[in-house]
């Protein structure tokens, strides 16, 4: 089994997703209070007529800074999600060529696991077989013993017979 490690582009593309999220919400969170934020103008301006131009050209103002700043926003979260998409492409990349080599690596460990079994048993064998030529030779060498010691006796016996 292939344990699986947290890549450092992994962690970049869960960093800028984040980012992208956080970004996201002040979005809608200035998107939602705009509108909010124009009609409590408004109502006020009506109230007071002397500050209705002022608070109007504050209001353009902030409306124009707050489309400058989501247009800052969404730039900033279409690159950081570009990053993210080729680092992710990478990575893929990378764990796919880590992969191959790694069932390269595994099918050269069980070809030579097949090697040492096989190797394994020619010793087992040849060990076998060394066992029965010393047991064979032995047995050899005891009847060798066996016939000396029988030709010594009827050496013996011979030399008494003509002596």
């Amino acid at each position: 089994a292939v344990t699986k490690h947290r890549d450092p582009a992994t962690i970049a593309f869960d960093e800028l997703k984040t980012k992208n999220e956080q970004l996201v919400l002040e979005n809608l969170n200035y998107r939602c209070n705009a509108p909010r934020l124009h009609a409590a103008i408004v109502r006020f301006s009506c109230s007071w007529k002397d500050m209705r131009g002022g608070l109007e050209r504050d209001l353009r103002l902030f409306t124009r800074v707050l489309h400058q700043g989501t247009q800052k926003l969404v730039l900033a979260c279409d690159q950081h999600q570009a990053k993210a998409r080729d680092e992710l492409s990478f990575a893929t990349e990378r764990c796919s060529a880590l992969e191959e080599a790694l069932g390269e690596r595994v099918e050269e460990v069980q070809k030579l696991e097949i090697e040492l079994g096989e190797e394994k048993e020619k010793a087992k064998r040849k060990s076998e077989m060394y066992k029965d030529m010393k047991d064979a030779f032995e047995e050899e060498r005891a009847r060798a013993e066996k016939c000396k010691n029988e030709a010594d006796r009827c050496s013996h016996d011979i030399a008494e017979l003509r002596g």
